[in-house]
Order: structure tokens, then C-alpha cells, then sequence
């Protein structure tokens, strides 16, 4: 299960980073280092429940944007 959980961490750093980039540009990809390494820090420290509730949040704002995206065509 520890395994799994870094693979999945290492991916969605991957994945992150890759849409930063994109986003941002490629120089900026430092910044989305640091505040994913900020992020992993305070999610071992606050309580889980609310770990999960960001966690929702976050992609629920990500469904919004596919729904409108899926609207506009």
C-alpha cells in the first residue's frame, strides 16, 4: 500500500507538473514543485477530513470545467 501511494504521488506530481508547464511555461516549473512539496508537508500534518473535503473540491472544480467544455461544443 506505501508503495502505491508514492507511485500515485510520483504520477500526479508528473501529471501536475505537465499542466503547469503547459499553463505557465516551462520556466515555472519550479514553482509548482515547491508548492507540491508545501502541499504533500501540510497534508501529513492536518486532518484527514479535511485532506479529503480539498481534495473533493479540487475535483469538483475540475468536473465544473469539463462540464462547461462539454457544453461549448
Amino acid at each position: 500500500m506505501g508503495l502505491f501511494a508514492f507511485s500515485r504521488m510520483i504520477t500526479w506530481c508528473y501529471y501536475g507538473e505537465r499542466c503547469w508547464a503547459y499553463v505557465f511555461g516551462e520556466s515555472n516549473r519550479r514553482t509548482f514543485k515547491i508548492m507540491f512539496l508545501i502541499f504533500i508537508f501540510m497534508g501529513s500534518i492536518i486532518n484527514l477530513e479535511v485532506v479529503v473535503n480539498i481534495s473533493n473540491i479540487m475535483l469538483l472544480t475540475l468536473v465544473i470545467a469539463n462540464i462547461l467544455d462539454c457544453i461549448s461544443f
